[in-house]
């Protein structure tokens, strides 16, 4: 115990015993003298046990020869002080991290001042784990990330956003656009026109937009970019924080599934149309019959000719019909008129439907949709099947509606007289694998493929059905000016 002999010392004993941080006192031999409440409660000696021990003695095994090398410069008066973080081991075993600050005192003392820092190092090591993870994740899902200063106008990319797009440097501090070269030509209005006007239009939260980009190797790939925009008081918009993420696999998968599926449907169209086929042929066959074994008139030449000519062009007719529907191709959105698909597709329609009618009711008010028209008619194809699976031996109706829905969307409805189906099962209809079909009769009702086509059209798909009374699947999308 340091004798109190003036009021100063006293002043210091109590300073010193009441500090809220650790405090030690050290001789020139480097061994304590006392160590303060708060020092005592953080390595978990009580006074009697510091008596004769070190600083030394509660480090860690693998951080003493730091301090050790620094302790002895202070002993011996070549440096004056010194301040280093290194962990403790507590009279219980458990590690914490200190600072610590050693100063030397005249007379060859030490005061030396420790401050507890283990849930300062422990959030820096969660948040190290945290970052190596997100980079485990980024990496795993092939994402990067952007940040627009819109008051600046200036982007920064992250390294990963910069590899994904093929770069060998990461783009720093260049205005929004600079960089659209790398943008498929064909998507550059698209992105730009999303990217402004979420931008300003005030109760727009974000962006989400899907578009190409080529890379400098000649390599497309698909991404999604989202983004969150961050306004001030007023709403008006000054930052875009937002992620990159391939999607070119989940693309090249889904235009295979939805192959597969015209594919499918085209089996049944084909063998439904073979008797229309034949027919045509037989007409063909009959009066080229009929020009060969007779005299015939020049009349009688003309009107073979006509009918030759009217059943050959069926015949192409139905054979183009299946060639667009099976074309293989990658995702091409354009402005279409649903009313214009709808009549086109409606000779490929009909021989899916058997015996059940297929009703066409086309508002000449609709407006346009931006879409890709092959993922829409498969839409319509998985529609009108289950359609018909869905209704009895006896003849039912189908019924294709478009109109404009009261919110301003442009609706295409597809109307059935079937069973119908209870809530239960609605709320499972849009599962990949889910069918309320017979063991053999189909893998699932192919509306996860009808719901990812609307989805990515920016659309959705709203369904209405009763038991016993039909059920309506409607497709609902932006309207195009």
């Amino acid at each position: 115990m340091v004798p109190e002999t003036s009021e100063g010392e006293a002043l210091f004993e109590a300073v010193f015993e009441a500090a809220a941080v650790g405090m030690v006192l050290v001789d020139s031999a480097g061994q304590f003298i006392r160590g303060n409440a708060a020092f005592r409660a953080m390595v978990g000696y009580d006074e009697a046990a510091l008596s004769g021990r070190t600083l030394l003695d509660f480090t860690h095994p693998d951080d003493v020869d730091a301090h050790a090398a620094l302790l002895v410069q202070l002993l011996n008066g070549t440096r004056t002080s010194y301040e280093l973080t290194k962990r403790y081991l507590r009279r219980d075993g458990r590690l914490i991290y200190v600072h610590l600050t050693a100063s030397r005192m005249p007379g060859g003392l030490v005061v030396g001042i420790a401050r507890d820092v283990t849930s300062e190092w422990e959030a820096r090591d969660q948040l190290r784990r945290s970052q190596e993870q997100l980079g485990i994740a980024l990496a795993s899902v092939d994402m990067g990330f952007w940040e627009w200063d819109i008051t600046t106008d200036q982007m920064m990319w992250s390294g990963d956003m910069a590899r994904l797009c093929g770069l060998s440097t990461t783009p720093t501090g260049h205005p929004f656009g600079a960089r659209f070269d790398l943008l498929h030509p064909d998507d550059v209005p698209l992105v730009a026109s999303v990217v402004q006007k979420a931008v300003n239009d005030q109760s727009r939260p974000g962006v989400d937009c899907e578009f190409r980009i080529l890379r400098p190797d000649g390599e497309e790939r698909w991404f999604l970019g989202k983004a969150h925009i961050f306004r001030d008081e007023h709403g008006a918009a000054h930052r875009v924080l937002g992620a990159l993420i391939d999607i070119t696999r989940r693309q090249l998968l889904q235009q295979q599934f939805l192959h597969a599926q015209k594919m499918e449907a085209i089996g049944t169209f084909a063998s439904g149309i073979a008797h229309d086929f034949n027919n045509a042929l037989t007409v063909i066959m009959g009066h080229c019959d009929v020009l060969e074994v007779s005299d015939p008139t020049k009349d009688i030449v003309q009107a073979s000719l006509v009918e030759i000519s009217n059943a050959a062009e069926r015949a192409a007719h139905l054979t183009r019909q299946l060639l667009t529907f099976s074309r293989k191709g990658t995702n091409d959105p354009r402005v279409i008129s649903p009313n214009d698909v709808l009549q086109d597709l409606e000779g490929f329609l009909r021989p899916l439907t058997g015996k059940h009618q297929l009703r066409l009711q086309l508002s000449p008010e609709i407006s346009a949709i931006r879409i890709d028209e092959r993922q829409l008619e498969q839409a319509i194809v998985n529609l009108v099947v289950n359609a018909r699976d869905a209704m009895a031996d006896d003849q039912g109706v189908i019924t294709i509606a478009t109109t404009m829905s009261p919110d301003g969307r442009v609706s295409i409805a597809v109307k059935d007289t079937g069973t119908g189906f209870d809530e239960q099962t609605k709320r499972r209809l849009f599962e990949p694998f889910f069918t309320t079909k017979p063991p053999g009769k189909g893998t699932g009702l192919g509306l996860a493929v009808v719901l990812a086509v609307a989805e990515e059209a920016k659309g959705d798909v709203h369904v209405e059905s009763t038991p016993g009374r039909g059920a309506t699947f409607e497709l609902r999308f932006p309207a195009v000016a």
